[in-house]
């Protein structure tokens, strides 16, 4: 009996040994003979698992989800405008560029897309100064001269798929000024003379003979000039054919026959 108390003894500690390390212990004994035996200890070790089919150690296996980051905020700082002012001569002279461009709050190098932009500019249809959806600013040969108010907007993205929200929202509206200016205005190009009786016959009596000449003066612009023409007649005979400020050619009697010329200037024309 003895050694049957011996070999308990030591199967006993064998299972409180294998319990204090953490590990399932399966302990089983054979019958007792009487003069001997054999306890078998045997021992298995597993991983706990975690819901989902995912171990302590791994991540990213069996499930779970990913979360899109937000779409980054860029504040509209500022525009500029190249060139900032611009100076128009009339005629056929043909339309200059402008280009506007806009800014991020991240500094003068951060260039944002104007797709995300409505660009607009103020005076009427017009006045010969247009804008484009790229910012791109058109300035006629004849544009009306003044200052224009350029705005550049943050369109609304109302989208919310991924592809959206992965892109930076711009906000905010900013604006900047355009000065036109006109060279040669209120200049005189041209000057049209129309009108007048020919020939014109000489009184035989007290009466005046007359007759109404025209001018119409415009400058590069199409400005009307005309009330500022002045008008002279080369004669032989200047107190008797003689011509107004308003173009009316008028011969007393007396006068002889001859060939006068009218002219109507108007500045340098």
């Amino acid at each position: 009996m003895k050694t049957s108390y011996t070999k308990r003894a030591l199967a006993f500690w064998l299972a409180v040994a294998m319990l204090a390390t953490g590990a399932p212990a399966a302990l089983a004994r054979e019958p007792d003979t009487g003069t001997g035996g054999s306890t078998s200890v045997s021992g298995t070790t597993t991983t706990p698992t975690t819901p989902g089919g995912q171990d302590d150690a791994g991540a990213g296996q069996g499930g779970g989800e990913v979360t899109t980051p937000p779409a980054q905020s860029v504040e509209l700082d500022h525009i500029t405008l190249s060139p900032s002012s611009v100076t128009v001569t009339g005629g056929d002279s043909g339309e200059q560029t402008v280009t506007a461009t806009a800014y991020s709050s991240n500094g003068d190098t951060t260039v944002i897309d104007s797709g995300k932009l409505t660009w607009s500019i103020s005076g009427s249809k017009d006045s010969g100064v247009n804008i484009d959806d790229e910012g791109k600013i058109t300035v006629g040969a004849k544009a009306k001269a003044g200052d224009y108010t350029v705005t550049a907007t943050a369109k609304t993205d109302t989208n919310t798929t991924e592809t959206q929200t992965a892109d930076a929202t711009v906000t905010g509206t900013k604006t900047e000024t355009l000065t036109v200016t006109r060279s040669g205005e209120h200049v005189a190009t041209s000057v049209t003379v129309s009108g007048g009786a020919e020939p014109l016959e000489i009184p035989s009596d007290n009466t005046i003979a007359e007759t109404i000449f025209t001018a119409t003066a415009q400058d590069a612009f199409d400005n009307d000039l005309s009330s500022t023409v002045t008008w002279t007649v080369t004669t032989k005979q200047p107190e008797l054919v003689k011509i107004d400020s308003k173009g009316k050619l008028t011969v007393k009697k007396g006068a002889t026959p001859e060939t006068v010329k009218v002219v109507a200037n108007c500045g340098q024309v």
